[in-house]
């Protein structure tokens, strides 16, 4: 009887289902309702700004650092100009901004109280001057020191690329640099945007700029939170290049004798025209010595007119002994409309073995869709995306069909939300199967002025090769102490459902950056797996670069633990009994040989671990080099 008036009973299984997606249902639900509320106005509150960065000659500055900051709320905007030098903020409050333009060997162009009113397209060109390339370029305003996004991660730019001590200048090497001590399995590597194999190599001198995510709540981000980003250089608006050879033998301490030789060249080619142009890049790399070495290229150019931008990169990639992975990426960028943004990209690989043993392909197709509107509340950013990817193993094969679907809500001046959806459908010969992926992300401006963010994430990722699903979940603070001093906090829990990667993080990391002269960045994390047999790992990273007088370069690099043992994206680091043994340092002394010109020649010498003692390929060990800048 009691039974009967109690109900049905539901099942163990649906409860669990209901325990586990209600904290998504209910976000979700708040989220409608910023949609829901009517809007104060038939017509969005939002002003879009545009235009180009040109230098004396009228040609796009291509890469320029383009500002923009309102008046009174302190609310900061930046943007990267293309490769023909336009830049657009798709959607701004209305106001008074000021907006700023910089790039290397040009001075900074302020234009003050530009007006933006409701529904208006402005459109603005920035001219900026040459400048000595002996004087630094003094900004008012320096990019943050700090992460403004959520999720917990450490970048890399093209200064730390190329002046740090890098032993095997490889992408598993970048693993080193990680907060963590427990790398994230699997990674995922993306190329410009695009999914490629984590055993491709791009030329190291093509790379521009390299983003490590422990922890990603971006929905286009599918399989895993770990996440390696690189983006790839392209030509500007004057051509320059340089060659370098980097050598190591026995009398520096080397177990294996190797020389590592590139080359690199990018500009405009072709007729340039107002508002239309072409530009190219290409990079070669040769690793050569006692043991087989990599043999990388990387080419790519574009194509640009005042809406669309087509992009082509060929990427070829030739470890001896080894095998050989060739990728192709076509991409196709369309501007509909000034607050709508269509790209297309389509990307081939072929990975086969030097024996024949192991032939793997890859297709894929991507289309995404960005667009601003306005609601009752706030401004959103949205991007829709479909993705196809299909992987052919020898004999096997995995077709991977992907929606998502993502909002960056402006609710106020000082708060935006980030929200997304993600269905991955896979079919193979062992499975059919769909997993959905909800992912959030908050950053909230504190004092209005963008020196203290509240950040935080949340996803669902799964591992379609291990059939598990894994929830991450990040809060982070970040302090903009000053101009040259950053402060930021992350803590990090992973459930899983298997509780084998189960984890608990914490990392704290300070940067500091005085003009171009020094610059630092320090990185403490502590991981407490929830693992039987895995211990708490503490770990400590430091890096630092130094422009001394007599344009001597000093970089160092700093870790708690030496040299780790790479192997692909694992990093199993090397217990140590003695502390002072137990850690790495790496040193990089480089002189710069001013020859005429835009021409200029470094010498350089490094050194790692070095207080390790030679073991292999890994402890103490010189190098020397020289590069050539044209």
């Amino acid at each position: 009887m009691i039974s009967r008036l109690a109900g049905p009973v539901i099942p163990d299984r649906t409860l669990r289902l209901v325990k586990h997606c209600t904290p998504w249902l209910v976000m979700l639900a708040l989220w409608a309702g910023g949609w829901l509320v009517p809007p104060v106005s038939a017509q969005p509150a939002v002003a879009s700004l545009g235009g180009r960065v040109v230098d004396e000659q009228g040609e796009g500055v291509s890469g320029a650092k383009v500002f923009a900051r309102r008046e009174g709320t302190k609310v900061r905007r930046s943007t990267e100009a293309d490769v023909e030098g336009y830049f657009l903020f798709p959607a701004l409050p209305p106001g008074n901004w000021d907006v700023e333009a910089s790039a290397p060997g040009f001075t900074v162009r302020v234009v003050a109280d530009v007006r933006l009113v409701v529904v208006q397209n402005r459109h603005l060109d920035l001219t900026l001057e040459p400048s000595d390339v002996q004087e630094m370029v003094s900004v008012v305003d320096y990019p943050p020191l700090v992460r403004t996004t959520p999720g917990l991660g450490v970048s890399l730019d093209r200064r730390e690329l190329t002046n740090l001590p890098l032993r095997f200048r490889n992408l598993s090497e970048l693993q080193g640099h990680s907060l963590l001590t427990i790398v994230t399995s699997p990674v995922d590597v993306r190329l410009d945007g695009g999914l490629v194999s984590p055993s491709s190599q791009p030329p190291w001198s093509s790379i521009l700029e390299a983003d490590l995510a422990e922890h990603s709540s971006k929905v286009a981000h599918g399989r895993s939170a770990g996440v390696v980003s690189l983006l790839t250089r392209s030509g500007g608006s004057t051509r320059r290049g340089e060659a370098f050879v980097l050598h190591r033998d026995e009398r520096l301490d080397a177990a294996v004798a190797r020389r590592h030789l590139g080359v690199s060249l990018g500009g405009p080619y072709g007729r340039q025209r107002s508002g239309k142009g072409s530009h190219f890049f290409v990079a070669a790399e040769v690793e050569d010595g006692d043991d087989p070495g990599r043999r990388g290229f990387l080419g790519r150019g574009s194509r640009h007119d005042r809406r669309n931008l087509a992009l082509l990169r060929l990427l070829r990639d030739d470890p001896e002994g080894r095998g050989r992975l060739d990728s192709l990426l076509v991409a196709w960028q369309t501007r509909l409309t000034s607050n709508i943004l269509h790209d297309l990209t389509v990307q081939v690989e072929d990975l086969e073995s030097s024996d024949g043993s192991l032939h793997d392909r890859r297709n894929q197709l991507r289309s995404d869709v960005f667009a601003t509107a306005a609601s009752g509340i706030g401004v959103h950013d949205l991007a829709f995306g479909v993705e196809s990817v299909e992987t052919s193993f020898d004999d096997s094969s995995t077709d991977r069909w992907s929606l998502f679907a993502r909002d960056r809500w402006q609710v106020a001046d000082r708060l935006s939300l980030l929200g997304g959806l993600r269905l991955d459908t896979f079919e193979d010969a062992r499975r059919d199967e769909e997993r959905w992926a909800p992912r959030l992300g908050l950053v909230w401006d504190l004092d209005g002025a963008g020196n203290h963010l509240l950040r935080g994430g949340a996803g669902r990722f799964g591992d379609p090769e291990a059939g598990d699903e894994i929830d991450r979940f990040s809060l982070g603070w970040s302090w903009q102490i000053n101009p040259f001093l950053g402060l930021t906090v992350d803590a990090m829990t992973v459930d899983s459902a298997g509780r084998s990667r189960d984890y608990e993080a914490f990392a704290v990391t300070i940067r500091s950056r005085f003009s171009d002269v020094f610059q630092v960045r320090a990185s403490y994390s502590r991981t407490e797996p929830d693992a039987v047999g895995v211990e708490t790992q503490d770990r400590t990273v430091v890096t630092g670069l130094y422009k001394a007088p007599a344009d001597i370069l000093v970089a160092a690099v700093y870790r708690s633990d030496p040299s780790p043992v790479l192997t692909g994206f694992s990093v199993l680091h090397r217990p140590r009994e003695d502390p002072f043994d137990a850690m790495g340092l790496d040193l990089r002394v480089a002189k710069i040989v001013p020859v005429g010109g835009d021409v200029s020649l470094e010498v350089l010498a490094e050194v790692f671990d070095l207080f390790e003692e030679q073991e292999d390929e890994r402890g103490r060990m010189g190098q020397l080099g020289v590069r050539l800048s044209f």
